[in-house]
């Protein structure tokens, strides 16, 4: 937890990681140590199979089975909601968001999705499905699996997870004030998955608002301009939400 020193937080954001972030301090000094000084808190949560939460057989940050990297996806989808429902408990009155970059930007969206109080989600990066991941080293003994593990996951969109969860999550009453930015030449999370993207977001329960913006460049550097890119938007989609409530 990244909090101002001055204390009389303006708000509370959850910043979910992204593919291979074993530890802090990427998103504690590129993105929480910033919204800190802005008045905002921060919620630095570690993946499963990832840093001290890695299994002794992990090489890595390498997930070792298909079966761990689901439940690496599923479980950082899971704690995310968990833990804006604990801020939201923890500082009442304050706007509550849910960003990330790269999948933690995914991350970030499914995580709103289960969520069934007003949010900001502010994705920075993010690809339409998991299958993105794949793009990186992955410890899968056969080609032939990881090819077929990118097939299944490309299948099973943002779009197809809205629908299924819009049965357990109904809340029509709730705001969502959401914030997706990609990069124009990004060949990892394309631009081409922004309208489904922008479609599954609209299709959460309740008043939402989705705001689409394309900076210039690839993934990579994307990743190292985040403090000066993604700040900002955190901070002004935390302001409209609470203007609102």
């Amino acid at each position: 937890i990244v909090s101002p020193k001055t204390g009389n937080e303006k708000g509370v954001v959850v910043l979910t990681a992204m593919t291979g972030d074993a530890g802090f301090s990427y998103r504690r000094d590129k993105l929480a140590i910033p919204l800190a000084k802005a008045g905002y808190v921060s919620l630095l949560p570690i993946s499963p199979f990832m840093g001290k939460r890695k299994p002794e057989n992990q090489f890595k940050t390498r997930c070792a089975t298909v079966s761990d990297y689901v439940l690496h996806s599923f479980g950082s989808t899971f704690e995310g909601t968990k833990l804006v429902e604990w801020a939201r408990k923890t500082y009442p009155g304050k706007p509550i968001g849910v960003s990330g970059v790269s999948v933690g930007g995914t991350f970030s969206i499914m995580s709103g999705m289960f969520d069934i109080g007003d949010l900001a989600i502010i994705a920075y990066i993010p690809g339409n499905s998991a299958s993105a991941i794949l793009n990186f080293p992955f410890d899968a003994t056969k080609i032939g699996t990881k090819k077929k593990l990118r097939e299944t996951l490309a299948q099973n969109t943002l779009n197809i997870f809205a629908e299924t969860v819009d049965e357990v999550t109904k809340n029509n009453e709730r705001r969502v004030v959401a914030k997706v930015i990609n990069a124009r030449q990004d060949v990892i999370c394309p631009l081409r998955d922004v309208p489904s993207i922008k479609e599954a977001i609209e299709n959460i329960n309740g008043n939402v608002s989705v705001e689409l913006k394309t900076i210039p460049g690839g993934h990579i550097q994307s990743i190292g301009k985040a403090e000066k890119l993604l700040v900002p938007e955190i901070i002004e989609a935390l302001e409209m939400l609470g203007t609102e409530m």
